[in-house]
């Protein structure tokens, strides 16, 4: 009898062990505790995000189904990261722009606007039967007369001083280009510069004072002069104190060579040599905006460096999940590298055109120094430009990642799955 209940007290004992057991493993279950491996508990954390969930039935391995969770669910990371590329790069292009524009204006003006080879100064004035003698000199093609002085321009309550061009009214040494209106040779040309001081309006009447008396001329339209504060009128001169002229290929210094025996000539210089000079006037005239340029660069650099690495760190723990299934440092680097080059070349796409729409707001605080050229987009700075931030981009996220994973995973694992 006593063995009976000894025998009948094991065996309930044992079921309800069993029974126990039993209940305590299927609460372990929907706790989903039973397994600690990193392949499982990346499950649940790689399935957050819309990305994932859209792809979940399909066989995506886990490194691709990071990138389109990034992609698609990390909606706001990914807008972030284009928004900061673009207005980076964009701050950088408009300084790199606006002084190539100035270069590129300059060397457009010369050799579109200006159609003579030599300009040459008198001494005294001349009349016409100096401009025919040059014109029989050999070598030389045409000869135009010029009078030019200096004048004060008045208009209203505002005057300045201008440098005054009197042209032959059917010049062919000067293709003038208009900013607005059209040459009418009975009015007079105007520089942006000259407009923009006295603020003027098309079909304004201005006073000339000049030392051969007083004028006063309806303003017809402003040309984007190279000179500031240089202005034409078109005349039947008779008269001059200067002369352009059109020399024949390989007649140039021949042509130079007999200046020497006309005592009435003061000076001449090439048009090259004056393209040359204003190249070097607009490089030293812009040192300081070289030197923003370059700060404004180093200053891009960094912060498109530093985003980049605060990017990554925030996503840290998911490259050492990714490092603890058994994913070699390449493979996650590589991961991250695709991802951060779209990322960068989507930002780069939207920068160009915010840099060349900020480009012409910076041209224009030197309306009142010279006539500011359009902005011309050089795919050199565009392209070096480009380069450089996604190539810091790159390498930083790189870097970072690779020093991450390079440290305690084992305790790094511990801690995400303490978190999760």
């Amino acid at each position: 009898m006593n063995a009976s209940l000894i025998i009948w007290g094991l065996i309930h004992s044992h079921a309800s062990s069993i029974r126990a057991a039993a209940y305590l493993l299927e609460n372990i279950n929907q706790c989903g505790a039973y397994s600690f491996t990193p392949a499982e508990a990346m499950k649940p954390y790689m399935a957050t995000r819309i990305g994932t969930r859209i792809f979940s039935r399909k066989t995506f391995p886990p490194l691709k189904k990071l990138v389109l969770r990034d992609i698609i669910g990390h909606k706001a990371r990914s807008i972030s990261t284009i928004m900061v590329t673009a207005l980076v790069l964009s701050l950088g292009l408009s300084f790199a722009l606006s002084m190539d524009s100035y270069v590129e204006g300059i060397k457009y003006r010369f050799d579109e606007n200006e159609l003579w080879d030599i300009k040459i100064s008198f001494d005294t004035f001349q009349d016409n039967s100096t401009i025919d003698m040059l014109n029989n000199l050999q070598g030389i093609e045409k000869v135009e007369p010029y009078v030019g002085y200096g004048a004060e321009i008045s208009y209203r309550n505002k005057s300045i001083i201008i440098q005054l061009n009197e042209l032959i009214k059917d010049s062919e040494m000067h293709d003038f280009s208009l900013a607005e209106g059209k040459i009418n040779y009975s009015d007079r040309l105007i520089s942006g510069d000259a407009t923009h001081r006295l603020d003027l309006s098309i079909g304004d009447r201005v006073t000339l004072f000049t030392p051969y008396g007083i004028y006063e001329k309806k303003y017809q339209g402003y040309s984007m002069s190279l000179v500031p504060l240089r202005d034409n009128i078109f005349k039947n001169l008779n008269s001059s104190t200067g002369a352009l002229l059109k020399v024949e290929k390989m007649k140039r210094k021949a042509v130079e060579s007999s200046f020497q025996n006309l005592s009435f000539i003061r000076s001449w210089v090439e048009k090259e040599e004056l393209e040359s000079g204003w190249l070097n006037l607009m490089r030293e005239y812009h040192a300081m905006v070289y030197a923003m340029d370059m700060v404004t660069l180093t200053l891009v650099m960094l912060v498109i460096g530093l985003f980049s690495f605060i990017s990554v760190m925030e996503r840290e723990r998911e490259f050492v999940i990714l490092k603890s299934m058994g994913f070699s440092n390449y493979e996650v680097v590589r991961n991250n590298f695709w991802e951060t080059l779209l990322f960068s070349s989507t930002g780069v796409l939207f920068g160009i055109p915010i840099g060349m729409y900020l480009a012409p707001l910076f041209n224009a605080t030197f309306e009142n120094l010279i006539s500011p050229p359009p902005v011309v987009l050089n795919p050199n700075i565009v392209i070096i430009r480009c380069i450089l931030v996604i190539g810091v981009s790159l390498v930083v996220a790189s870097f970072t990642i690779s020093f991450a994973l390079k440290r305690n995973i084992a305790e790094k694992v511990r801690r995400v799955f303490e978190t999760m």
